[in-house]
């Protein structure tokens, strides 16, 4: 599983080829490179903890990729390059393409036409039937907010949320965004009910993902994990590893995903969710 930029992880295959590894996502989309050396010629992955499995199966290992997190229980290579040093310096170092903006900074038009296109639609609409919409259509970000290096905020008192499409590269990213900061409106809006929920669950142990040391935005990050990963499995088939596996990845990166994962389930715009059929015991009524 590997998550970029913060985003829920996508399941794939990692292939290390020389300098660099290579993540090749399940179905569709295009491989994601990541060098494996950095130009001062130190590593450029590093293993960021072990994780030994309740049910005695492999442990799992998280490794720090550039901006990403990947997670197997098949390390391999990654873990051989952390441990020999003459490997490392044998490795060309490479960068990974970047991917543009989804609008310029200066373009206000085009950045105005994402925020739309983000918060009216059918995903906007079962967002705003969870935690209600804003007094206001969603709007840019301020010039001093994202100095302050926000990709987006809602104000309470003015019920507002403002996104900064400038600062982020994919429609998925700005999708999160949106759902981030609709889950501070339900934060600021019913202050008890995450509380309640939030009960016996761990902080945040990576401190370069966002929320971590910070409660409201781990809350934040873990309702945008759970919607994500309701939406990934509303087509549970499809999905290309075990549904509960999945909801462990998720876990592990912002813990509390499970929780609202369940509670997100009770609501009644889930009640068709496939999660929500329990299959027949076929042993029952015998």
């Amino acid at each position: 599983l590997l998550s970029v930029r913060g985003l829920p992880p996508v399941p794939g295959t990692l292939i290390v080829r020389g300098g660099v590894a290579e993540f090749h996502p399940a179905g569709d989309g295009a491989p994601l490179t990541y060098p494996l050396v950095e130009r001062s010629r130190r590593p450029a992955v590093r293993l960021l903890r072990v994780e030994a499995d309740a049910a005695g199966a492999d442990s799992v290992y998280l490794f720090h990729l550039g901006r990403a997190v990947f997670t197997t229980r098949s390390p391999g290579p990654l873990r051989r390059s952390l441990e020999r040093a003459e490997l490392v310096d044998s490795l060309a170092t490479t960068r990974p393409v970047d991917e543009a903006p989804l609008a310029e900074r200066r373009d206000t038009a085009g950045m105005l036409r994402v925020v739309r296109a983000v918060s009216q639609g059918p995903y906007a609409d079962s967002l705003y039937a969870l935690f209600g919409r804003p007094a206001r259509p969603v709007g840019l970000i301020g010039p001093g907010s994202r100095l302050a290096g926000r990709l987006g905020e809602y104000i309470a008192s003015r019920d507002s949320v403002s996104l900064d499409p400038s600062g982020m590269r994919s429609m998925a990213q700005i999708r999160h965004a949106l759902a981030h900061e609709l889950a501070h409106r339900w934060q600021a809006r019913d202050p008890g009910a995450l509380r309640r929920l939030w009960k016996g669950v761990p902080g945040i142990g990576d401190s370069t993902r966002y929320g971590y040391r910070s409660q409201p935005e781990h809350q934040a990050e873990a309702v945008a994990f759970a919607i994500h990963y309701l939406g990934v499995t509303a087509r549970p088939h499809d999905v290309p590893v075990p549904v509960d596996e999945l909801l462990a990845g998720y876990d592990r990166l912002v813990p509390g995903t499970g929780v609202l994962v369940e509670y997100l389930l009770a609501q009644p715009l889930y009640r068709d969710h496939p999660l929500n059929r329990v299959e027949p015991d076929p042993a029952a009524g015998r």
